[in-house]
């Protein structure tokens, strides 16, 4: 086996090896993934709430294909929603 001199504990010769620092930082980076939206979303729901300029595109982009993609509503069928 060769080493080639990176930092110990980082790789074992061409072979590998993580010593435990991969899985901890993936760990961190899901939790992060999965934290953020509800860190973002509340903040910008306030402010498309807010703006009728921002309600319509958002229900055009984001809610409508949203909701198609899931298979809720079927292609064609109108969204009502009480006070837009």
């Amino acid at each position: 086996m060769v080493n080639i001199g990176v930092a110990p504990g980082f790789l074992v010769g061409f072979g590998g090896g993580l010593d435990g620092w991969f899985p901890d930082l993936v760990e961190q980076l899901g939790t992060t993934f999965v934290r953020l939206p509800y860190a973002v979303s509340p903040p910008c729901a306030a402010v498309i709430a807010r703006s009728g300029t921002l309600r319509r595109p958002t229900m055009a982009f984001v809610v409508r294909p949203g909701t198609q993609l899931a298979g809720y509503i079927p292609e064609g069928e109108a969204i009502v929603c009480k006070g837009y």
